[in-house]
C-alpha cells in the first residue's frame, strides 16, 4: 500500500482556501491517525483498523496520537530528497 499525506494545522470544510498547511520541523509533535476500513465482500462485515484508540479522530483531532518528528539520518539524505524537500516547502508557501 502507498499513499500521500497532506499535513494540516486546520482544515475547514466550508472553505478549502481557509485550510492551513503544517509546517513539519524536527522535534515537533504532530497528532497522526489513519483508519483502515476492510471488507471482504459485499456480504462480509466491515472491519475497521486504525493506530488511534478510538475511530472518533475522523470527527475530533483530540483523539489523534502524538508523534515526534525525528531527524532524518545522514545516509538517507540525498541530493535528490533535498530537491523534493525544497518543492513542498515552495509549494507549501505558495498555498499558505
Amino acid at each position: 500500500m502507498e499513499g500521500w499525506i497532506t499535513p494540516f494545522d486546520y482544515i475547514s470544510f466550508d472553505c478549502p482556501e481557509k485550510s492551513t498547511l503544517s509546517k513539519l520541523q524536527e522535534n515537533k509533535i504532530i497528532g497522526l491517525a489513519w483508519l483502515i476500513a476492510d471488507r471482504d465482500g459485499p456480504e462480509e462485515k466491515l472491519t475497521l483498523a486504525s493506530i488511534s484508540n478510538d475511530v472518533m479522530m475522523v470527527h475530533d483531532a483530540n483523539y489523534l496520537r502524538p508523534f515526534r518528528l525525528m531527524p532524518l539520518e545522514k545516509e538517507f539524505i540525498t541530493e535528490r530528497l533535498k530537491l523534493i524537500i525544497l518543492s513542498i516547502f515552495q509549494k507549501m508557501e505558495m498555498v499558505g
